[in-house]
């Protein structure tokens, strides 16, 4: 990496990049339909819902910060910056509300502002100390973004701060609080209110699996 490169990938200057990249209140506008929509509520829906916000990051961007959505296994978008050769690798975690404590636990030592739970990892059926500690020591990532939808909150944390904080809750996958000394907080004026066109997303979907359906039948 070079000296510029070193010089931009940090928390404050990626953050003021993203600030200005994404259409934000098309971003929580269509995060408040989706919450909304009847035909999308159970928990089948979550990886959709997943999916929708990665590629909307992706579609609502533009320079000086270029989301691109990749899926990978511990990275879901590349930020592609001004300025920046390589790309930076960012993982995404969003949650529709309650992200952050208002009193703080005694259970992890953790503050107001700190966060709750983030899940970070699924097993698979891999347990163990020596998992945790492999996922510890494994770079998937250089950021965490993390998303609240109510009210629209966005932090940034750098991934060698947060590695170390995995932790094994005694569940079916890896954990970690951030606490506010290591994040960073967007300042972005967001509003929520603005109205779709069109069906909702749930009956654009049941409508595209009629046509792909139907699609087979009309080739015969």
């Amino acid at each position: 990496m070079d000296k510029e490169s070193e010089s931009i990938m940090n928390k404050e200057q990626i953050k003021n990049k993203l600030q200005k990249s994404i259409n934000w209140s098309a971003f929580f506008s269509l995060a408040q339909d989706v919450f909304q929509d009847p035909g999308f509520q159970s928990n089948a829906d979550n990886f959709a819902r997943a999916t929708l916000f990665e590629m909307a990051l992706e579609q609502l961007s533009s320079m000086p910060c270029q989301v691109e959505r990749i899926d990978e296994d511990g990275c879901d978008l590349l930020f592609h910056m001004d300025g920046v050769e390589n790309p930076v690798r960012v993982e995404l975690k969003t949650f529709r509300n309650a992200l952050f404590y208002k009193i703080g636990s005694k259970v992890h030592n953790l503050g107001p502002g700190d966060t709750k739970a983030i899940k970070m990892k699924n097993y698979r059926g891999d347990t163990g100390p020596a998992t945790l500690a492999r996922y510890k020591r494994e770079k998937c990532f250089d950021f965490l973004l993390v998303i609240q939808f109510q009210p629209a909150e966005i932090i940034l944390a750098k991934d060698e701060e947060v590695r170390p904080l995995y932790y094994d809750n005694g569940s079916d996958g890896v954990w970690v609080n951030l606490p506010k000394s290591i994040y960073t907080k967007l300042s972005v004026s967001v509003d929520d209110s603005i109205q779709r066109t069109g069906p909702m997303l749930s009956e654009r979907i049941k409508e595209t699996y009629k046509d792909y359906i139907m699609s087979y039948a009309r080739a015969q």
